[in-house]
């Protein structure tokens, strides 16, 4: 199927360089990429917020632990 879409000049520099190194076109390494990506996930169900550490404490503040990204999100927004 065809399509179109926009792409950062600077990441699509980088993506035919990669395609000419590796010998395949633009159009094959979109598609592993988007494979890779893919892979991982399942259909409908929500990707959950990695938990990252900060200061020797782990995961989110009491105010975030029921949050799904959506409010995370937000919430980065409104600072």
């Amino acid at each position: 199927m065809k399509t179109t879409m926009e792409i950062n000049d600077e990441l699509l520099k980088r993506a035919r360089a990669v395609s000419r190194r590796e010998n395949t076109t633009l159009r094959g390494l979109v598609e592993q990429g988007l494979r890779q990506v893919l892979r991982g996930r399942r259909p409908g169900s929500p990707r959950k917020p990695r938990m990252h550490v900060f200061g020797g404490k782990t995961g989110f503040t009491e105010d975030f632990q029921p949050a799904d990204w959506a409010a995370i999100k937000e919430e980065a927004r409104r600072r």
